[in-house]
C-alpha cells in the first residue's frame, strides 16, 4: 500500500511541474486515500502539505490553508519536527501572500526557532523567504531584501533551483518596493531564466507579473502590458485564480 502511495505521489509532482497543480490534485487526493487506508500518519501529513501547496500555487488560499492545517497538525502528533517546521513555513508563505501578516509573521518565528534547533537549513532559508515576504507587504523593503539574500545564499548552496526561482522573485518584488528598479528587473529576469528551464509556470507568471509591474514603474506601460499579457496566459493556461486579478488590471489600464 505504501508503495502505491509512493508511486502516485511521484506522478503527482511530475503532473504538477509539467501540467499544473490542477492535475497534480487528483493524484494527491488517491495518494491521501492510501496513505489514511495504509495508517502512514507521516505520509498523510506530508500529502496534506502537497494539497496545500498546490491549493495556494492555484490562488485558492482558504482550501490551501484548511490543507496546511490538518497536515500540521499530524506532524504535530506524531512527532515528526521537521515536518511541523516545513508546516509552519509553508503556512507563513501563503497567509503572507494573502496579506494576513500577523500570523504569517508569527508562524515564521516558529518555523526559524524549530529548524535552528533541527539544524535544518533547507527549511530555516523557506521561514527566511517568507519572513521577507511579510517585509515586502508591510512596507519594509529593505528588512526583506536582506532576509531574501540570506535565504538565497543557503539555497543555492544546497543546489535548489525551484527554491532560488521562488526566492529571486521575492527579492524582485522587495527591490522594486524599495525603488531599485534595475535590480528588480535583473531579479524577475534571472527568476524566469530558472522557471523556464525547470518549467516552473507558477514562477514564470510570477516573474512575468513583477516585470510588467516594474516596467510600468519605470514608465514604459507597453512592456509592461506585454509582460502582464504573457502572466496572464499562464494563470488561464494553468487554471489558476491569480488570472482574474490580471483581467482587473489590464481592464483598468
Amino acid at each position: 500500500m505504501r508503495g502505491q502511495a509512493h508511486a502516485v505521489i511521484n506522478r503527482a509532482n511530475l503532473e504538477f511541474y509539467h501540467r499544473g497543480p490542477a492535475a497534480a490534485k487528483v493524484h494527491y487526493e488517491k495518494a491521501l486515500a492510501l496513505y489514511q487506508e495504509a495508517g502512514d500518519r507521516i505520509g498523510e501529513a506530508r500529502v496534506l502539505d502537497n494539497l496545500g501547496y498546490s491549493e495556494g500555487t492555484l490562488g485558492h488560499f482558504d482550501e490551501a490553508v484548511g490543507f496546511l492545517t490538518r497536515g500540521l497538525a499530524v506532524h504535530v502528533e506524531v512527532g515528526d519536527l521537521h515536518g511541523t517546521a516545513k508546516g509552519l513555513s509553508n503556512m507563513a508563505t501563503l497567509e503572507a501572500r494573502s496579506g494576513r501578516l500577523d500570523e504569517a509573521e508569527e508562524h515564521c518565528r516558529e518555523a526559524l526557532d524549530l529548524c535552528r534547533q533541527l539544524g535544518n537549513r533547507s527549511i530555516e532559508a523557506e521561514a527566511l523567504d517568507a519572513l521577507g515576504l511579510v517585509h515586502t507587504r508591510r512596507g519594509e523593503p529593505e528588512r526583506a531584501i536582506a532576509l531574501h539574500e540570506q535565504a538565497l545564499t543557503m539555497k543555492r548552496e544546497a543546489g535548489d533551483r525551484v527554491a532560488e526561482a521562488d526566492i529571486l522573485n521575492g527579492l524582485g518584488e522587495a527591490t522594486r518596493a524599495a525603488g531599485r528598479l534595475a535590480s528588480s528587473i535583473a531579479h524577475f529576469e534571472a527568476a524566469l531564466a530558472i522557471a523556464s528551464e525547470g518549467g516552473l509556470a507558477e514562477q514564470r507568471a510570477r516573474a512575468y507579473t513583477g516585470l510588467g509591474h516594474t516596467l510600468d514603474q519605470q514608465g514604459d506601460r507597453a512592456s509592461g502590458r506585454t509582460y502582464f499579457e504573457q502572466a496572464l496566459n499562464l494563470y488561464i493556461e494553468h487554471d489558476m485564480d491569480q488570472a482574474d486579478d490580471l483581467h482587473r488590471l489590464l481592464a483598468d489600464r
